[in-house]
C-alpha cells in the first residue's frame, strides 16, 4: 500500500514538474530589473517594461540585414536585450547595440547569417557559457567580428575577437574568423 502511494505521489510530482511554464513565470530578470508586464510591440521590437522604468527587448521580429537596436522605445531607455531576443534570425548580417544597453542575455543564439556585432560602451553579457556548456554565440556560423566600444569598462575587442577588459582573457573568437592580425 505504501509503495503504491509513493509511486502515485512520485508520478504526480513528475507530471506537474514537466509542465511548460512561460519564461517570465519565475520573474526572469535582466541585470537587476525584474520583468513585470506583458510584452508590448513597437515596430519590429517586442519589449517589456522593467521595474526601474527601462525597456528590456524580448524579441526582434523584423527582416532587415543591418539592425540597429533602438536606444529608446516609447520614450524610455533600452537597457537590456533579453534571452533569445534574436534567436534564429536568418536575415540579420549586422547588429549594432547602442551605448545605453547594459545587459545582454543570450540574445543571438542561432543567428546563422550574422557576420558582425557592434557593442556599445555599457554592454555586458549575463553569462558567456550556458548551463550545458553552450557558448554565447552558438549557431552564429557566419560571425566574423565582435566589436566593442573603446569606452566599455567590461569588454574589449581586438581584431573582432571578444575579451574581458580587466584580464584580457579570451571570451569568444567568432567561429567564421579565418585570419587573426
Amino acid at each position: 500500500m505504501l509503495k503504491k502511494l509513493l509511486t502515485g505521489a512520485l508520478t504526480l510530482t513528475l507530471a506537474i514538474g514537466s509542465l511548460a511554464l512561460p519564461e517570465t513565470f519565475f520573474g526572469e530578470t535582466a541585470g537587476n530589473s525584474a520583468i513585470t508586464a506583458s510584452a508590448e510591440v513597437s515596430g519590429d521590437w517586442e519589449y517589456e517594461l522593467a521595474d526601474d522604468n527601462t525597456i528590456i527587448i524580448d524579441k526582434y521580429a523584423g527582416s532587415a540585414t543591418n539592425v540597429i537596436v533602438p536606444s529608446k522605445i516609447a520614450g524610455k531607455s533600452v537597457t537590456a536585450i533579453g534571452y533569445r531576443a534574436f534567436k534564429d534570425c536568418k536575415t540579420v548580417k549586422k547588429i549594432n547595440v547602442p551605448d545605453n544597453v547594459e545587459y545582454i542575455d543570450w540574445a543571438f543564439e542561432g543567428c546563422s547569417s550574422v557576420e558582425t556585432i557592434n557593442l556599445g560602451s555599457k554592454a555586458n553579457f549575463t553569462d558567456i557559457f550556458d548551463y550545458d556548456g553552450t557558448v554565447l554565440f552558438s549557431g552564429c556560423n557566419s560571425l566574423k567580428n565582435i566589436n566593442v566600444s573603446d569606452k566599455n569598462k567590461n569588454l574589449a575587442s581586438y581584431d573582432g575577437v571578444l575579451y574581458s577588459k580587466a584580464s584580457m582573457k579570451l571570451l569568444v573568437c567568432p567561429v567564421a574568423k579565418t585570419v587573426l592580425n
